[in-house]
């Protein structure tokens, strides 16, 4: 399904719900091959990495996106504090978002990792949690279960937020912590530059998020 398609039946589902349609509520399993599973901890391992931090930085929208610095900030937060690596996921030309990270990382060495679909899928299952905003990979690692901080901006998480089945295995509220500023204004207009509402979460704030994800798993 190409993002016309998405569109479109987002549209039609909304209009079914003026119409009296209630929410579905849908039942899934996403399963991960182990050999990809295998394939992401040697790669990692080859880092010394073990237990890690996934971020995803990146989005089809730059005015969804929290500022690379303070994704590389959070990095050295997390490193510092916590004693964890981050993994910077990201897709094709996403190169220099990731270079952007990784300079304001500093000695926190983040390090970059740009897989297959089902590649991916190992890395999110296997993380302590993710941080990403309103994006294809924060959606995909709630499909499989893993913690996450959400960072939402001009896209309201109401409608595009975390969902989980029913089947989830843990309560939503603790696996999910949606960070968005009350000044925040609902809009789907795709600008070049993070919304302002964005840039009133602070790294401390995020940071906060993920030491309880990671003290959750301790």
């Amino acid at each position: 399904m190409n993002c016309k398609q998405v569109h479109i039946a987002t549209q039609n589902g909304e209009l079914s719900q003026r119409a009296g349609a209630r929410n579905g509520v849908a039942h899934f399993h996403l399963s991960v091959p182990p050999e990809a599973e295998m394939s992401v901890a040697q790669a990692l391992r080859s880092f010394s990495v073990t237990k890690y931090v996934v971020l995803s930085p990146g989005g089809g929208w730059v005015s969804k996106c929290w500022p690379a610095d303070r994704f590389g900030l959070l990095c050295q937060k997390i490193r510092d504090d916590l004693g964890l690596r981050c993994v910077l996921n990201f897709g094709p030309g996403e190169e220099s978002l990731v270079a952007s990270v990784k300079a304001a990382a500093g000695n926190a060495d983040p390090v970059p990792y740009n897989g297959s679909l089902v590649q991916l899928m190992a890395l999110l299952r296997n993380a302590v949690c993710i941080v990403g905003g309103d994006t294809g990979p924060l959606h995909l690692a709630i499909a499989l279960d893993t913690p996450s901080v959400a960072l939402f901006g001009p896209t309201d998480p109401a409608r595009n937020g975390p969902y989980r089945p029913c089947n989830s295995f843990a309560s939503p509220r603790k696996l999910d912590i949606i960070l968005r500023s009350p000044d925040a204004v609902t809009t789907y207009k795709r600008g070049d530059r993070p919304d302002p509402s964005l840039l009133k979460l602070s790294v401390d704030e995020v940071f906060d998020s993920v030491r309880q994800h990671v003290e959750a798993r301790q």
